[in-house]
């Protein structure tokens, strides 16, 4: 079979006329024909953070001293979601170092979210605050575990049909000495997909 070779804007014309529907809406004239060879790979896709949960800033309103009263002592909390989408199944198994027990996964996504923030100067377990003293920001999960910053993130399964991973921010006393005022904290999320 002999093969034509294509240059130019005759190559163009050649892949424009393979395509259904559109060489007949072109008014094309009896003529040489060409072949397009298309490859390329498929991979393993990945969860995506929805761009709604990519920049978030939680309000946790007003905090009374009163909640904070003694070095442990937590006030009230607040909820904040991720939206995940285009997560597919995955068979993983993996040892989870919190509780040792081996987590198996048939059908379910899989997917580890670390928090990196600057630590506490009195308890490294908790998020900072910057302004206000005298305490920090204890992270849980959806199941009111905590989470540890600064580290790689557990694995995480996402229940079927759900696409949102829910986490707490409680603030917590430390043994610093309280000074009221406004503050603020930062605290960045590192995404990845088993």
């Amino acid at each position: 079979m002999n093969q034509m070779k294509f240059s130019g804007r005759a190559a163009w014309l050649a892949v424009v006329l393979m395509v259904p529907g559109l060489s007949a809406a072109m008014d094309v004239a009896d003529g040489d024909s060409g072949v397009l060879y298309v490859n390329g790979e498929l991979t393993r896709g990945a969860c995506n953070i929805d761009t709604a949960s990519r920049w978030q800033a939680l309000a946790m309103g007003s905090i009374s001293s009163g909640e904070l009263s003694y070095p442990g002592s937590q006030a009230h909390g607040k909820a904040f979601h991720l939206r995940l989408r285009d997560c597919i199944s995955s068979g993983i198994e993996e040892a989870s170092r919190q509780t040792g027990e081996v987590v198996r996964v048939s059908d379910q996504p899989e997917v580890r979210i670390s928090f990196v923030s600057e630590q506490d100067a009195d308890n490294p377990a908790l998020i900072a605050a910057d302004g206000a003293q005298g305490f920090g920001l204890r992270l849980e999960d959806g199941a009111h575990h905590p989470v540890a910053i600064n580290h790689r993130g557990e694995p995480l399964v996402l229940q079927a049909g759900s696409d949102e991973l829910t986490f707490w921010l409680y603030p917590q006393r430390t043994r610093a000495a309280l000074r009221e005022g406004p503050w603020r904290s930062v605290v960045s999320m590192r995404f990845s997909y088993e």
